[in-house]
């Protein structure tokens, strides 16, 4: 019988370790603190590459201001507190650094204020 290889679970000490490291990254083309909070979102709410990509400012915060609930693919997800924290605060980094706030812009931008692709993504995150 063939068995599923899996990788053994990634503790929260290391997972704390990358976002730390990713937050001090600054190059042309990756903004650190974008990246590490994009796998900070990631870890709280067990979302997939392809759906934290293609979040829009929209679909987490009304105003400048994160809900409760946000919009993936169409359907409403609860929050956590955490969660919402931790949205809160990517969102108020985005507006202090002159991201632009407009409900269809990407919430996880590139240094170049575009949405990621998840082949720039990947190799962003090797790159950091």
């Amino acid at each position: 019988m063939d068995y599923i290889e899996t990788r053994p679970p990634v503790s929260e000490a290391d997972i704390e370790d990358l976002i730390a490291r990713l937050e001090s990254v600054k190059t042309s083309n990756i903004d650190g603190v974008v990246l590490s909070n994009l796998v900070r979102l990631c870890n709280e709410c067990g979302l997939k590459k392809s759906e934290l990509i293609d979040l829009s400012v929209g679909d987490v915060a009304n105003g400048g201001v994160v809900g409760d609930v946000m919009q993936i693919g169409g359907t409403e997800v609860s929050l956590s507190r955490q969660a919402m924290q931790v949205l809160q605060d990517h969102i108020d980094y985005l507006k202090k650094n002159g991201y632009q706030m407009h409900p269809t812009k990407p919430l996880f931008p590139t240094r170049k204020k575009v949405r990621y692709s998840a082949k720039t993504l990947n190799n962003n995150l090797k790159e950091a």
